[in-house]
């Protein structure tokens, strides 16, 4: 999905952190505010990688703050990798974190191509805030135990679905 030569955020989580070892030989640029995703990547010599500033929120192993969306915004992106803590029908995916609602936007807005990462079963939990309206999802990669009727309204909303294992 990622092509030689351009550039990503992965934003904060277990779940993107999984990418990493898909990328791990793609010359690419990588953006993030995960201290995992830089510490996985950080001896890759063909990846130029960039680490946005912040407070470091020890919960989440991920730098946050005003000075992580400052630096956001001076960068563009071709992919947006994201995470979720639960999807609403009709409306998209939340978070409990109020402080990530303002990055997540800013990020979806710079990039090209939003993709998130979300396993069946955060979807129908409720997260306190939507940090992506279903409109702003290009793709939504999830797992098979993902419903039917979910699936349907992807569909309906021209998201594309990619199921994995």
């Amino acid at each position: 999905m990622i092509n030689p030569h351009s550039t990503a955020v992965l934003l904060g989580g277990t779940t993107v952190f999984r990418i990493c070892k898909h990328i791990k030989n793609i010359p690419i640029t990588v953006i993030t505010n995960s201290m995992i995703v830089f510490n996985e990547l950080v001896d890759k010599e063909h990846i130029q990688l960039i680490l946005l500033g912040g407070e470091y929120n020890r919960d989440e192993a991920e730098l946050r703050g005003f000075l992580t969306l400052a630096g956001s915004k001076l960068m563009t992106c071709d992919y947006l990798f994201m995470g979720a803590d639960g999807y609403v029908q009709n409306v998209g995916c939340t978070t409990a974190d109020l402080e990530a609602m303002e990055l997540y936007n800013w990020c979806m807005a710079l990039s090209q191509s939003t993709i998130v990462l979300m396993d069946s079963t955060k979807f129908g939990k409720r997260g306190k805030a939507v940090i992506a309206a279903i409109k702003n999802i290009d793709i939504i990669i999830t797992d098979n135990g993902i419903s039917p009727e979910a699936l349907r309204q992807m569909e309906e909303n021209a998201v594309e679905v990619i199921i994995v294992e």
